[in-house]
């Protein structure tokens, strides 16, 4: 008994969305960055450097979660969204070839389901601002 391979068009689905939330996750981090760039009129830089030079006051000894740690995990994730998304291309074309016949899912289906969730969490995540929190004993928010 021979066994016939197959590719699977739910891999297929799975691999071309997860390459299109990346690429929309991108494009939308691009014009995020852009727009915060001109509304300060200066010339377009990361987000970490224009917060690190705000100043070291008072203010940044009080918060929490100081803006340059939280722009760093937005950096992270939108990483990890464009990574999944070419890790969900290459896994694709390494393990399906469609000259053979098609059926609905294999046993890849499962690996290029958990790239496909990791690139949406990562895409959700690249874009939860975390708000930061001031101390409760200082009632002073001018410059956070």
């Amino acid at each position: 008994m021979t066994s016939v391979h197959k590719w699977a068009l739910v891999n297929l689905i799975l691999c071309t969305t997860g390459a299109v939330v990346a690429l929309l996750t991108l494009v939308r981090a691009f014009l995020r960055w852009h727009k915060d760039s001109k509304e300060n009129n200066e010339a377009p830089r990361s987000r970490a450097t224009r917060y690190h030079s705000l100043g070291t006051g008072d203010c940044a000894a009080s918060c929490e979660v100081p803006p340059l740690q939280n722009k760093a995990v937005n950096l992270i994730w939108l990483l990890v969204a464009v990574i999944a998304g070419v890790i969900g291309i290459v896994v694709f074309l390494f393990t399906e070839d469609m000259n053979n016949p098609m059926t609905l899912i294999d046993w890849w289906t499962v690996v290029n389901a958990l790239i496909f969730i990791i690139g949406i969490f990562g895409a959700m995540l690249t874009f939860s601002d975390k708000k930061i929190k001031h101390d409760a004993n200082n009632g002073d928010n001018t410059g956070c």
